[in-house]
């Protein structure tokens, strides 16, 4: 049995082709998609599903998309540009997928995504007074041990 007592005598494995965070829809996508479906009924059935799902996050995407758009056919090409140039196009293209990335919040109780709504109930920013103490030991008062609260 697992944590959410899911029986790991019977486990569900699904392997697909790694996604790129920077390479948009693709067939991965699509894959993607249906894994998480297809693992999500699985583990709800009562399997343990060990989840190892990610993003491939490598530049090759990147230098591929630039050669396109830059024209560059060989090591001739990308010896003349110079690194500057060729880092702020590499930037460019990351940070246009990097606006789709966000933070989603997950309830580890229901073992589910929260939805927007259930994420933003109640939510405040607030300010809370941190202290810091700092206590010399008596045997060496060269050390000292330091305490943090929230709640001085």
């Amino acid at each position: 049995m697992d944590t959410n007592n899911k029986s790991v005598s019977t486990t569900a494995t699904l392997s697909t082709p790694m996604d790129f965070s920077v390479s948009g829809e693709t067939l991965q996508f699509g894959i993607g998609a249906i894994e998480d479906i297809v693992t999500r009924w699985v583990y709800q059935t009562g399997h343990y599903v060990e989840r190892r799902f990610g993003w491939d996050c490598h530049g090759l995407p990147v230098e591929y998309e630039i050669d396109k758009t830059l024209d560059i056919k060989g090591s001739e090409d990308v010896a003349k540009m110079d690194i500057a140039t060729s880092t702020d196009h590499c930037r460019k293209i990351a940070m246009r997928y990097a606006q789709e990335l966000e933070v989603m919040p997950y309830s580890m109780g229901c073992c589910t995504p929260l939805s927007n709504f259930e994420a933003g109930q109640n939510y405040k920013d607030t300010d809370d007074p941190i202290v810091w103490v700092s206590f010399s030991i008596v045997l060496d008062p060269t050390v000292k041990l330091v305490a943090w609260t929230t709640t001085p």
